[in-house]
């Protein structure tokens, strides 16, 4: 998400760029480093944050919300997921594999079938306004899978771009940064 965020401060948004290691935790273990980690910016009660995530970190976000205080929640303007597997993939599957699972502890979270992580993991009580983009390209995570469960107050924006580029794509960059400026696209 590197070009991600430095287009983002380019638009005078102060930007921390949060990376981790995709497959050596399973979800849950991700969304408690990451909220530890959150909690570390000691970020002003009245600042207004903005969260723009790639694919599982969607997922890991969700999760950590659901850990997360009201206040903390609230302080959440809104959020951007890009080719979130809200609801799974069908390559998530292959992580049910306990060969695979060894090398990758995440990836079955991400099944698109009822028993997995994702579709298991509850929404948190306040959810902010939320633009999902997904690349009409994503070999990935098919756009069925893209929405939030139960309702969830978002809307789906599809630019031409597979799963990856979607971290690259001027059109998804400039969404992004109108959301953020207004929660509209």
């Amino acid at each position: 998400m590197r070009k991600f965020a430095e287009f983002l401060t380019a638009q005078n948004f102060t930007v921390y760029n949060y990376d981790y290691p995709s497959s050596q935790n399973n979800i849950a273990e991700h969304a408690k480093i990451f909220l530890e980690q959150f909690r570390k910016l000691n970020i002003e009660s009245d600042t207004r944050i903005h969260f723009a995530t790639h694919s599982m970190g969607g997922l890991i976000l969700r999760s950590a919300m659901l850990q997360m205080s009201e206040s903390e929640c609230k302080q959440i303007q809104n959020i951007v997921m890009l080719g979130p597997p809200n609801k799974g993939s069908f390559w998530g599957r292959f992580g049910d594999n306990k060969i695979v699972r060894k090398f990758n502890r995440s990836l079955g979270d991400m099944s698109d079938l009822p028993h997995s992580f994702v579709n298991q993991l509850p929404m948190p009580e306040y959810f902010p306004p939320t633009l999902i983009i997904g690349g009409t390209r994503d070999g990935k995570v098919a756009k069925k899978n893209l929405p939030l469960p139960n309702e969830v107050n978002h809307r789906i924006i599809m630019v031409k771009s597979s799963h990856p580029g979607l971290r690259f794509s001027a059109e998804a960059m400039n969404l992004t940064c109108r959301f953020f400026e207004n929660s509209e696209t």
